[in-house]
Formats: C-alpha cells, sequence, structure tokens
C-alpha cells in the first residue's frame, strides 16, 4: 500500500506529501550526484563523500576497459575510494551482472586509477578560477590537512583493496540483500551495502527517506523489505523545513562494564565510538575472529574483548581491544611464548609497530602497547597494523605445531 506523508510548514499549513517513483535511472543517478552525503545515510554521520567521476566516456587508451563506466566514483575523508551503482526496481536488471560489474571495477582500481589520474579527475571537478585542487580538497578534509598524505592514503587503499561499493535502489530486493551479505562475510577489506532511497513529492517539495541495509555493524540484511535499520528522512523543500526539525542527537551510549556479555559489551563499546573509532572497531573484530582462536571478556586488569590462542598447551592473550577504545598488544603475554620469550623479538616487534606508523612513547616490554582506535581510523595505517599483527601470528605458529592454536 502506498504510504503518504504531510509537510507542515512554520507558518502551519498542511502539504500532502505521497510516495512517488523514480522516473529513470539517471534521476537516480542525479540525487546521488548532487548529494553525495546521502550515501553513509545520514549527511551528520559521515563519511564526508565528494565526487570524482561519473559515469561517461571511457579515458584515452581505455578501449578495453570502460574504466568509467560504473555510475559514481567518490571518495570519502577518510581516503577510501566509494563505488556506486544504481538500480531502479522497474528495471529488473539480472543482478549477477550487476554485482559483476562492480567488483570488476573494484578489482581493477589499483590499476586503472592512479593517484595522478584521481588528482587530476578531482580538480576538474571542483577546482575553480580562484581555488586550485589543493584548496578544493581542504574545503572537504580540513583546512589543515596534509593534501598529499591523503592522496597517499587514496593509493594504499587502492593497493590493499579497500574499496566501498555501494547499490542505491529505490527499493531494497529480498535477493539483492542476499547477495550483500554473502560478499560481505567473504571480503576483510572492501565492504559492500545498499542504500535505499525512496521518495515522497508534494506542492512544498520533496522528502527522501534513506536507508541503509547490509554495513558491517549494522546486522544482517534483512531477507524482505520489513524490519530494516533505522532510516534518515531528508527534506528538499521549496517551503520552510517542518516545524520541530530534525530529531535531536543523543550523547554516546556509556562505555561497557566488564560484567557485560560479549554481544552487550561490543555494542556498548562500539556505541561510544566515532565513525572513524566504529570503522577500526569493526576491522580489529573482524581480523580476530579469523584467526585460530576464541574471544572472551576480562575484567583484569583492564576490561578487555580479548583473542586467546594456545601456545605449548597453554591460553596466551595476545590482542584485545580494551574499554578506553584502545587496540591492545600484550606483550606481557607473548613474553611466556616461545616466539617472544626473547627481549629482543619483542623490541624487535615494537620497533615494527612503530615503523608501521604508530607513534610510540617508551614502552614496557613486559606491558602492552596501546593503539588508539582513533589513531586507526586511517585504513592505511590500520591495513599495517594488522599486517604486523599477522606476523605475530605467523610466527608463534612457526614455533609451535599448527593444532596448538585450535581453541
Amino acid at each position: 500500500m502506498a504510504s503518504s506523508l504531510f509537510h507542515l510548514d512554520r507558518q502551519g499549513a498542511l502539504h500532502p506529501l505521497r510516495e512517488a517513483g523514480y522516473a529513470s535511472d539517471t534521476e537516480l543517478q542525479d540525487l546521488v550526484a548532487l548529494h553525495p552525503a546521502l550515501l553513509g545515510g545520514d549527511p551528520e554521520a559521515g563519511g564526508g563523500w565528494f565526487a570524482i567521476a561519473r559515469k561517461g566516456a571511457p579515458p584515452e587508451g581505455a578501449s578495453d576497459s570502460p574504466r568509467w563506466s560504473v555510475d559514481h566514483l567518490f571518495l570519502a575523508k577518510d581516503g577510501v575510494p566509494t563505488l556506486a551503482q544504481t538500480l531502479r526496481t522497474a528495471d529488473k536488471p539480472a543482478l549477477g551482472d550487476l554485482f559483476g560489474q562492480i567488483l570488476y571495477y573494484a578489482a581493477n582500481g589499483g590499476d586503472w586509477w592512479p593517484e595522478d589520474g584521481l588528482r587530476s579527475a578531482f580538480a576538474a571537478k571542483h577546482a575553480t578560477a580562484d581555488r586550485d585542487g589543493v584548496e578544493a580538497l581542504r574545503d572537504f578534509i580540513g583546512k589543515d590537512a596534509d593534501t598529499d598524505a591523503f592522496w597517499s592514503d587514496v593509493r594504499a587503499n587502492l593497493a590493499a583493496g579497500r574499496i566501498r561499493m555501494v547499490f542505491v535502489v529505490d527499493s531494497v530486493q529480498a535477493d539483492l540483500a542476499r547477495m550483500v551479505d554473502f560478499l560481505n562475510a567473504q571480503l576483510r577489506d572492501a565492504e559492500v551495502w545498499i542504500l535505499e532511497v525512496s521518495q515522497h513529492q508534494g506542492p512544498s517539495g520533496q522528502l527522501l527517506q534513506t536507508t541503509i541495509v547490509g554495513r558491517r555493524g549494522e546486522g544482517r540484511a534483512p531477507a524482505s523489505a520489513g524490519a530494516r535499520a533505522p532510516s534518515v528522512a531528508i527534506a528538499a523543500s521549496a517551503a520552510t523545513s517542518p516545524a520541530g526539525g530534525a530529531p535531536a542527537r543523543t550523547g554516546r551510549t556509556p562505555a561497557p562494564t566488564a560484567a557485560a556479555t560479549r554481544e552487550t559489551w561490543l555494542a556498548a563499546l562500539r556505541a561510544s565510538c566515532d565513525d572513524g573509532e566504529a570503522a577500526a572497531l569493526d576491522d580489529l573484530l573482524r581480523w580476530m575472529s579469523e584467526q585460530y582462536g576464541v574471544t572472551s571478556v576480562s575484567s583484569s586488569p583492564t576490561p578487555t574483548y580479548r583473542l586467546s590462542v594456545k601456545e605449548s598447551g597453554k591460553d596466551r592473550f595476545p590482542f584485545g581491544v580494551t574499554v578506553g577504545k584502545d587496540a591492545a598488544l600484550n606483550l606481557g603475554s607473548l613474553s611466556s611464548t616461545r616466539a617472544y620469550e626473547a627481549e629482543e623479538a619483542r623490541r624487535s616487534l615494537v620497533g615494527e609497530i612503530a615503523a608501521a606508523g604508530v607513534r610510540l612513547a617508551d614502552v614496557d616490554l613486559k606491558g602492552d602497547v596501546r593503539i588508539p582506535l582513533s589513531a586507526l581510523a586511517s585504513p592505511a595505517l590500520r591495513t599495517r597494523v594488522l599486517a604486523v599483527f599477522d606476523g605475530v601470528i605467523e610466527t608463534m605458529r612457526l614455533k609451535e605445531a599448527p593444532n596448538a592454536f585450535l581453541a
């Protein structure tokens, strides 16, 4: 059944807004191109996306690969490229072809979109006669931001395959949602989600309602059009805004206590994080879930969600995420293992973390190395730190029979 809404303006006039479809795929593409904030579902919450290119003629020398033929290429403030593909229910395309296309571009982006090309595409789209590409970029990522470091992060993200893929639809289809769930379960660095943008129109303007489906940290995508993640309505009105405005944003959820269950503890910790910290937390949790070990919540000495692995028949707890929103490497636990019992081995490990780009003060070689999640909000730094953590696990395995790591 079609729904209807009413816009009550500040003069007290009531304007009906009725559900309406999109006349063409281009109309849906235009919305995303003009308003990249829609990609995150909430203009206040995140991403800070800005456009790089839209589907058009392939660049010179790309006759075998139409490199820009995905609907949109965006960048976010964190330097992660985002591919967006629009899809109207009325078009009923082959979803397999659609998935294949967006994966094709995601897989080849590191080769097709060199840093110089992306810089030039950005400048062509955003620079003006009195504002060069550097100034234009700072308008998006911060007036004092290091623009060279930003482009370096973009290059590192493409090389690591850290890309977001977003399907922009007018209505979520169950089979598309299942495909997104399946793909996210197989991916580590890349991510895919569905953005549903429905619209209501009336004499006073247009109201857009967005719903994010399948994004990591927000649960599984629904099997049908029922019960979805919370949505955000965005009014684009020819009249004044509705009385009352948007609901007030509440404060962050308090940090978890050690007595909570694992799921409750993690939910409380995630709710205390900002967007960058939450992305880092999700990557760390996913990394821990991929190791041969078990996870638990410890209350001593600091409440921590920790990973344990077996070594010499005993539980070791080398990694964790603390209530203070730090990724923790427990050198004390590692000092009891064959691989890191030598002080020099632990000192070398600390050097690897520093070389990855983490600023460290004096480190107790039998204490913890704690890295704030806010520092790991940089995807490029996160990739390098997780590579060091991978090396720790591999080094321990070389010193221990593989079955000793089975929980």
